[in-house]
């Protein structure tokens, strides 16, 4: 894990992926790159068509994940 920068090597041994072989984890590692977003940033738009899947670490902070009901109350799933 040298090679990577050291919060994303702390993420990964904090998170389900420090679990697996570091030749999976390194598989959805080769495409990745990192974004700061400030608070209240959508990251994915419930309204928009997610094409491909997405795995997200959480470096600092918090995420919600929400779904909008019919009546347009949020629902929040979870905490992340």
């Amino acid at each position: 894990m040298d090679d990577l920068p050291a919060e994303w090597a702390r993420a990964i041994e904090a998170s389900f992926l420090g679990r697996l072989p570091e030749h999976t984890w390194r598989l959805l590692f080769d495409r990745a790159h990192q974004i700061d977003a400030p608070p209240k940033t959508v990251l994915y738009p419930e309204t928009e068509q997610v094409r491909t899947a997405h795995l997200v670490l959480i470096l600092d902070g918090l995420v919600r994940v929400y779904r909008t009901s019919r009546s347009g109350r949020e629902v929040t799933l979870r905490y992340a």
